[in-house]
């Protein structure tokens, strides 16, 4: 009853966490990085295999706006103690829904060397884009949209179609992670603040940035510092050490300062965060190796 109010549009939403579940799956997706049979810088023992739902120009009627780029883990090719731990005796495994750079504009398959290599240690991987529309975008109506693609997730669909491609794990849609990269995560958090938490029981954010534009000018915000997040919910932040640099004294950094990182662990606070700082990654090095090389232009 003390936590300052959020802003009316906004609701209340405390049981996100979902008990110990959520905690429990963001620790597995951690130990991956602590195993000693696996590293989550090499492959792990899982082939992968990856089909689409619409394209990003013309998403399906029922996803729309959001086509999907969906990555699977298949069948291990090893048993490992990083597998035993996600997924013991049910063979079930976390599901993580991934909303792209830009408010969901990058084209998801810009990192589909990332999803492979993730799902190769028993990760589902439902990575999310939509056509740009201009520059004065709405987004708690695009958060609205992830309607179609989450009912996808938690009734059924992704598990059907797991099934359909053989694989040998299923998908955990009862409690699963939301996130992304970069305003990807305005998109994510955004959904929980307005529309409530339904499944998501954490969330997993990569270079989160808040805002429509690298200046802040339009006022378009899903945090407000010093107001933490009306939420109870476990969240793994994994930021880049060159998040805040620009490439020029005359253009914004990719991630500004006021508008990244810290603003999203900051609002965090009262709730169980993990934090991560890749030092000498940029804020593009996440995506495949040429849209990395190319966005040298605009992030270092």
């Amino acid at each position: 009853r003390d936590r300052p109010r959020p802003p009316a549009d906004e609701i209340w939403c405390f049981s996100c966490a979902r008990g110990a579940a959520s905690n429990l799956m963001i620790s597995s997706m951690l130990a991956l990085l602590s195993s000693l049979d696996a590293s989550p810088f090499d492959r792990g023992p899982y082939q992968t295999d990856v089909y689409e739902l619409g394209t990003q120009k013309s998403p399906i009627t029922s996803f729309a706006p959001w086509h999907a780029f969906v990555t699977i883990p298949l069948n291990s090719t090893q048993k490992t103690a990083a597998a035993c731990m996600l997924h013991p005796c049910v063979h079930a495994a976390p599901v993580y829904v991934f909303v792209s750079g830009f408010g969901g504009e990058e084209p998801a398959g810009s990192y589909s060397e990332l999803f492979s290599l993730v799902a190769s240690h028993g990760v589902f991987v439902v990575a999310l884009d939509r056509h740009a529309k201009g520059i004065l975008i709405n987004y708690t109506e695009v958060a609205e949209g992830l309607n179609g693609t989450l009912n996808y997730v938690t009734r059924g669909g992704l598990a059907a179609d797991v099934r359909r491609r053989q694989s040998s794990l299923t998908p955990n849609t009862s409690v699963i992670l939301l996130g992304g990269h970069s305003a990807g995560n305005l998109v994510a958090v955004r959904r929980l603040l307005s529309f409530g938490c339904g499944n998501v029981g954490g969330m997993v954010w990569m270079d989160p940035v808040d805002g429509a534009d690298p200046y802040g000018v339009i006022p378009e915000f899903v945090l407000h510092p010093p107001l933490p997040v009306a939420l109870s919910t476990p969240a793994l932040h994994i930021e880049t050490g060159k998040d805040p640099q620009s490439v020029s004294k005359h253009a914004p950094a990719c991630a500004p300062l006021r508008l990244s990182n810290g603003r999203f662990f900051t609002a965090w606070r009262h709730n169980p965060t993990w934090q991560f700082n890749a030092t000498e990654f940029g804020h593009m090095d996440v995506g495949n190796d040429g849209v990395a090389t190319a966005a040298l232009l605009t992030c270092p």
